[in-house]
């Protein structure tokens, strides 16, 4: 897994795909998923939860 900036995303993927991509022999494929849609990952600093 690579986290990069949504600025760069289509570069690095067109340079794997590029390097990795079906046409080689391991097959390889990239894809790309927001970081907030990812389960385990959270912000940096959450927002404080008000108390119950």
């Amino acid at each position: 897994m690579m986290v990069v900036e949504k600025a760069i995303r289509d570069k690095v993927l067109n340079a794997i795909y590029k390097e990795m991509g079906m046409a080689k022999k391991a097959k390889g494929i990239a894809f790309s998923l927001p970081v907030s849609d990812v389960v385990g990952l959270s912000v940096a600093n959450p927002p404080e939860e008000a108390p119950e």
